[in-house]
């Protein structure tokens, strides 16, 4: 008798329409009012918040399940530390504003998690990475010229880059969800481009940690003749290769990380980020308790704002905050390495992949938690996840589950 499959149900294009939808509002928000003003605040809210109508009319009801006892606690820290936190800053009903949509958009996450089956979220991750490659080529092309110096997101100034390579770093590892290869690699190809012509390092890396550990996870549950066949000969041909091109291999990759230009290179401290993260942590430890403002700190440095998440959320909110989210984060990245480890399951790696990708992206960019994505909404979906749904999903018991 045949595995049944699981039955695809519309939550999954729900799922699916939510992540897309953020870049399509937000790329529209940036053509018809350059992302500023209340009407671009509120078409991005709507981007956030509009699969709420679908629970409430399909019968989700209106409060996440299965949300454990560690979860509500420390989302009650990050909560009041950021409300705090906004009565010192600069611009309090901004901040206010952020700290709203913030947690509307991890309410939205707990409550996908609650409700739908893993099958649900591997059919929504096919959807994301087949029509998200498709808008990404078209905005590419409408975007892209063949200047000196050009990077992809510039031209039109449409679409900051790194914000470009993010999108496209969830598009590569949602691919993973489809089992042909010749299907991942049709999407994962083209996304690797992307990626380049958007001169975004920190991205380039953090898809490429992704891609290696879903696929060492694939490796390690393949037959002993697929890697006999396949993987070993691949490898060995690959190293071989690289040790008699090595120079050019290197010169290939500088070209793009550009670890030995001046001004972009270690010499200049990662295009100048020393410098700011100095400044950062001076900031920090004046405002060491309560922060200076959530999304606040691009007030009082001479950048745009941290280009390190951590620092950021660090600086924003205060050492309670942030420390109950970050022994969060370590405490779910463990949770998502066993699951990792001891799992068939695709969507094992999946997470956990994307997770440690996105966790090294936050080093450079912006924003720990953020909801203006679909890459940053993927890791809010699995930080919060149902650990017990999960677990039955990826067919492990022999993790503990803390209610």
């Amino acid at each position: 008798m045949s595995k049944l499959k699981p039955r695809k149900t519309l939550t999954g294009y729900v799922l699916a329409i939510w992540l897309l939808g953020i870049f399509v509002v937000r790329l529209y928000v940036q053509l018809v009012f350059s992302g500023q003003g209340g009407m671009a605040i509120a078409a991005q809210a709507i981007g956030v918040t509009w699969p709420l109508v679908y629970f409430i009319f399909f019968g989700k009801g209106f409060l996440p399940r299965e949300v454990d006892n560690v979860t509500l606690l420390v989302l009650t820290v990050f909560a009041s530390s950021a409300l705090i936190s906004c009565f010192v800053s600069p611009a309090p009903f901004i901040s206010f504003g952020y700290v709203l949509a913030t947690l509307v958009g991890i309410y939205v996450a707990l409550m996908f998690n609650s409700n739908f089956r893993q099958s649900d979220f591997l059919h929504a991750f096919k959807l994301l990475s087949l029509l998200g490659i498709a808008m990404l080529l078209a905005y590419t092309k409408y975007d892209y010229r063949t200047y000196p110096g050009y990077r992809l997101g510039d031209g039109t100034d449409t679409m900051n880059p790194n914000s470009v390579g993010m999108i496209t770093m969830a598009c590569v590892a949602a691919a993973f969800a489809y089992k042909s290869t010749i299907f991942r690699l049709l999407i994962i190809i083209p996304s690797l481009l992307i990626i380049y012509l958007t001169g975004s390092r920190a991205a380039a890396a953090a898809t490429l940690i992704t891609i290696g550990i879903v696929t060492w996870h694939n490796f390690r549950q393949s037959s002993g003749a697929k890697k006999l066949l396949v993987f070993i000969p691949l490898v060995t041909f690959s190293l071989s290769w690289l040790v008699w091109n090595w120079q050019d291999f290197y010169e290939l990759l500088n070209e793009f990380f550009k670890w030995d230009d001046k001004h972009r290179g270690l010499a200049s401290g990662a295009s100048g980020r020393l410098i700011v993260w100095g400044w950062m942590w001076d900031l920090i430890k004046d405002n060491f308790l309560i922060g200076v403002g959530f999304r606040a700190h691009g007030e009082f440095i001479q950048a745009s704002s941290a280009h390190n998440g951590y620092l950021a959320l660090l600086a924003d909110i205060g050492i309670f905050g942030f420390s109950a989210i970050a022994m969060y984060v370590v405490w779910r990245i463990l949770f998502l390495y066993q699951c990792y480890i001891r799992s068939r399951a695709p969507i094992a790696a999946i997470y956990f992949g994307f997770a440690v990708g996105f966790l090294a992206l936050a080093f450079f960019e912006r924003y720990l938690l953020n909801i203006g994505n679909p890459g940053s909404l993927m890791f809010l979906l699995i930080l919060f996840l149902s650990k017990k749904r999960f677990i039955l999903a990826v067919s492990y018991k022999h993790i503990a589950v803390r209610r």
